[in-house]
């Protein structure tokens, strides 16, 4: 049953979907144009129910990892799967629905805190219609050693999947989280808006590899946006490679003093695929420090998009920021746009940015065909060289060696 509060917030926030119209233009929309989908075509799925085994979500990441818990949700539920000496800590990894009605205290608290009063019609789309989702919470001063794994996945075709996932660490907390989104079958035509929220408490350390591997039929929106409390530490790590049209705005948002975030991102496109993918550093508290990399390819006749903004409020003297976008054209009929911006207001930061597109370099290019490589297997090789820098970044070593396997062998 739905919880008063909760059916309360779906209510709202159904009346501001029927309001709002699909964005279609601004700085943030003109480039992504959903306005050109029909997204009645989707058949919402039903509210989600366990349908898959304990261990589902692992079976399906493409990568062998020792798990702390694990849950499948999208289309299909697992109960969920945790050491039970975590759970005797206070350690909750458990559907969203669930905490709705068990936890409610303390999912009203975090659920769409930092997305409160924001005009945005995806936005309130799945604050109206989410199916599905996860809530894992990190008790304070619990550091977790091993992974936490929760898998996204869609089978169906011609649905509409709204997943929502609420994570909080407590002060002094410490986990990894692989959150792994997919479709099962990589024909499947599908629409999935997700909200993903991350909120880490004073002193508490995560690192999040996210990996998205949706069919080249699926249009996809996600807003994600972490937290950054005083003195906590954020390592995100994003791969993006699926998707027909998806647009990705990841938030970093630091607003306790000392907060650090870094934030690594390998974005793949081939064939027509139309990727983008919007950062926002928010400065909000002084002593601050943010490391952003983004590296892109583009193949065949795919677009690639990527904007990136710092914004620094006026409190947050002394924040050092740095943004970097790198993107590589592998075809003349292939496109990779980059829009780096600044908004400063303290007057006592360090803060820049640096882009370039470009393409193969032809002398290296001939270097490698030289020595008996054909056109194929030395592109992939100056490719891999490419994102080098961004795998000796991702900290599971079995998923840094799927993500460069994947790179000659995409699908898998």
């Amino acid at each position: 049953m739905t919880q008063p509060w909760l059916q309360e917030r779906r209510e709202r926030a159904a009346r501001l979907n029927t309001k709002l119209p699909v964005p279609t233009g601004g700085e943030d929309w003109r480039r992504t144009n959903f306005g050109r989908v029909d997204l009645g075509q989707f058949e919402p799925l039903p509210p989600v129910k366990n349908g898959a085994d304990q261990g589902a979500a692992s079976r399906l990441l493409p990568a062998k990892i020792v798990l702390a818990g694990e849950l499948l949700y999208g289309e299909q539920a697992s109960p969920p799967t945790l050491d039970p000496a975590l759970l005797k800590q206070g350690v909750w990894l458990t559907s969203l629905t669930k905490a709705c009605e068990e936890k409610k205290e303390l999912v009203g608290k975090y659920l769409g805190r930092g997305l409160h009063g924001r005009q945005e019609k995806f936005l309130a789309q799945n604050e109206a219609n989410w199916q599905t989702g996860v809530f894992l919470y990190i008790p304070k001063n619990t550091a977790v050693e091993l992974p936490f794994l929760l898998t996204s996945a869609l089978a169906r075709e011609d649905s509409s999947c709204f997943p929502r996932l609420l994570v909080v660490l407590d002060q002094g907390a410490k986990a990894t989280l692989l959150h792994y989104s997919a479709s099962t079958n990589q024909n499947k035509n599908n629409f999935v808006n997700g909200v993903y929220e991350v909120y880490l408490e004073e002193g508490a350390e995560l690192t999040w590899i996210d990996l998205q591997n949706w069919s080249r039929q699926t249009y996809e929106v996600a807003h994600k946006r972490v937290e950054v409390g005083r003195n906590a530490r954020l390592k995100w790590v994003i791969h993006c490679q699926g998707g027909k049209l998806a647009k990705a705005n990841i938030e970093t948002v630091l607003n306790g003093e000392g907060a650090k975030g870094e934030v690594i991102g390998l974005v793949e496109g081939k064939d027509r695929q139309h990727l983008e993918l919007c950062s926002l550093t928010h400065h909000v508290a002084p002593h601050t420090t943010a490391d952003i990399l983004i590296k892109s390819t583009a193949d065949d006749r795919a677009k690639i998009i990527f904007q990136g903004m710092i914004k620094i409020e006026k409190a947050a003297q002394q924040t050092v920021s740095y943004m970097a976008n790198h993107n590589l054209v592998l075809n003349d009929k292939a496109h990779a746009d980059s829009i780096p911006r600044l908004e400063i207001e303290a007057d006592d930061v360090k803060a820049s940015h640096g882009a370039t597109i470009g393409q193969v370099d032809r002398e290296q290019m001939f270097y490698l065909r030289s020595k008996g490589l054909d056109k194929e297997k030395a592109e992939a090789l100056l490719v891999e060289g490419f994102y080098e820098d961004v795998f000796g970044r991702v900290p599971l070593e079995s998923v840094r060696e799927w993500m460069r396997t994947h790179l000659e062998h995409p699908g898998g």
